[in-house]
């Protein structure tokens, strides 16, 4: 299954981005590229969903519900029952939680 790198939230944003927590959009240009704001989508799904809200993906029936990726799938649960819209807090909780996810499993720095 091939899969490319997503963004939840669009490089192309069909919103404002102030109205997602960001100052400006060049605080939304930064915020873009922050691990909690990227996830695995298979090639297949992939075009289906450039420069859409994060909630269109996660309610659009051929893409994140149709991801084979269980993550893809709870992500787009996640974004639905979320009260408001995706925004820049959303990304920093969910880069939060991957990066404590990745040191658990696989931990970088070992005290001797």
């Amino acid at each position: 299954m091939p899969t490319t790198n997503r963004r939840v939230l669009a490089q192309e944003a069909p919103f404002d981005p102030v109205s997602r927590g960001f100052k400006d959009q060049v605080d939304y240009e930064q915020g873009l590229h922050r691990l909690g704001n990227l996830t695995l989508l298979e090639a297949s799904l992939n075009s289906a969903g450039q420069n859409e809200a994060p909630e269109t993906k996660a309610k659009t029936p051929n893409l994140y519900p149709a991801s084979q990726l269980r993550t893809v799938r709870t992500l787009g649960i996640q974004i639905q029952q979320k009260p408001g819209l995706w925004s820049k807090s959303d990304i920093a909780a969910r880069t939060a939680t991957l990066v404590d996810f990745i040191l658990g499993r696989w931990p970088l720095w070992v005290d001797p």
